[in-house]
């Protein structure tokens, strides 16, 4: 890992970190805020078309999850615009989290698949309860909730981190791995 590269990461982490606390604390009110990250991130990110590919096959997957959690009653988001059930501000929390994959959390492609499936699986869980407890979304349920959560993102994490995820930047190769 070049230092440049180790710069960015740490940039991408910090980026993340300020989007996700941005929409859970004013969901609604920054969206603009939220895609004008977004946009200085691909304009700095030295793998725009991979990050691009991976928002492409990550966000509908768990946009399409969170609303299927939402239309069952599973988790209840805060916020005005939605599409299919899921507010405007968690779809660019989606493409946040799909900018680090390649960045901070490519690390993640290293470890053994049970750390992974475990890491998916308690970080997602926690990180959406804690936003439910910061007024971005209702828990009926939460055995539920923890269930389905904990499924999802340890299985989404194996799938994304799999040796044959095709779009996934892996260290040794020159290739951004988009096709």
């Amino acid at each position: 890992m070049t230092q440049n590269t180790k710069i960015f990461a740490i940039f991408n982490a910090v980026w993340f970190q300020a989007g996700w606390w941005l929409a859970i604390l004013q969901q609604d009110l920054v969206i603009g805020w939220l895609v004008l990250g977004l946009v200085l991130h691909w304009v700095v990110s030295p793998h725009r078309l991979s990050d691009l590919t991976i928002m492409a096959c990550v966000v509908p997957v768990g946009g399409l999850f969170d609303g299927l959690m939402s239309y069952t009653g599973v988790i209840g988001f805060r916020g005005g615009e939605a599409i299919l059930g899921v507010p405007v501000w968690l779809i660019l929390v989606w493409c946040y989290f799909a900018c680090t994959l390649n960045h901070s959390m490519a690390w993640l492609a290293g470890i053994p698949k049970l750390w992974l499936a475990g890491i998916g699986a308690i970080s997602a869980m926690a990180s959406y309860y804690g936003g439910a407890r910061l007024d971005a979304a209702e828990i009926p349920h939460f055995v539920w909730f923890a269930a389905s959560y904990s499924g999802f993102w340890g299985l989404l994490l194996l799938s994304i981190f799999s040796d044959q995820s095709r779009f996934i930047r892996r260290p040794h190769s020159a290739q951004c791995g988009c096709g």
